[in-house]
Protein backbone atom coordinates (compact mmCIF):
# COMPACT_ATOMS: atom_id res chain seq x y z
CA UNK A 1 0.00 0.00 0.00
CA UNK A 2 1.45 3.39 -0.60
CA UNK A 3 0.33 7.18 -0.33
CA UNK A 4 1.08 10.44 -2.27
CA UNK A 5 0.73 14.11 -1.19
CA UNK A 6 1.16 16.89 -3.82
CA UNK A 7 1.77 20.10 -2.86
CA UNK A 8 -1.83 20.79 -3.33
CA UNK A 9 -3.40 19.02 -0.84
CA UNK A 10 -4.44 16.10 -3.30
CA UNK A 11 -4.04 12.87 -1.38
CA UNK A 12 -3.42 9.41 -3.19
CA UNK A 13 -4.44 6.22 -1.72
CA UNK A 14 -3.29 2.86 -3.80
CA UNK A 15 -4.06 -0.11 -2.29
CA UNK A 16 -2.48 -3.80 -2.84
CA UNK A 17 -5.78 -4.69 -5.06
CA UNK A 18 -5.24 -1.64 -7.23
CA UNK A 19 -7.77 0.10 -5.87
CA UNK A 20 -6.59 4.07 -6.17
CA UNK A 21 -8.79 6.54 -3.96
CA UNK A 22 -8.05 10.36 -3.79
CA UNK A 23 -9.36 13.20 -1.44
CA UNK A 24 -7.96 16.15 -0.96
CA UNK A 25 -6.09 17.22 3.10
CA UNK A 26 -7.22 20.21 5.17
CA UNK A 27 -3.71 20.40 5.79
CA UNK A 28 -0.45 19.98 4.18
CA UNK A 29 0.99 16.32 5.94
CA UNK A 30 -2.41 15.94 7.57
CA UNK A 31 -2.53 12.66 6.10
CA UNK A 32 1.06 11.36 7.34
CA UNK A 33 -0.23 12.54 11.13
CA UNK A 34 -2.98 10.12 10.55
CA UNK A 35 -0.89 7.28 9.38
CA UNK A 36 1.26 7.49 12.62
CA UNK A 37 -1.74 7.85 14.78
CA UNK A 38 -2.90 4.86 13.14
CA UNK A 39 0.04 2.86 14.44
CA UNK A 40 1.23 -1.34 14.01
CA UNK A 41 -1.48 -1.83 11.34
CA UNK A 42 -0.06 0.82 9.00
CA UNK A 43 3.51 0.89 9.72
CA UNK A 44 4.34 -0.58 5.88
CA UNK A 45 2.30 2.24 4.22
CA UNK A 46 4.89 3.76 1.82
CA UNK A 47 4.69 7.39 1.87
CA UNK A 48 5.13 9.93 -1.08
CA UNK A 49 5.73 13.71 -1.72
CA UNK A 50 6.40 16.03 -4.21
Amino acid sequence: MRVFQSHHLDVTLSLKNGTVMTTKEPTIEAIFHEIQKCGDPCHNIEKWTE
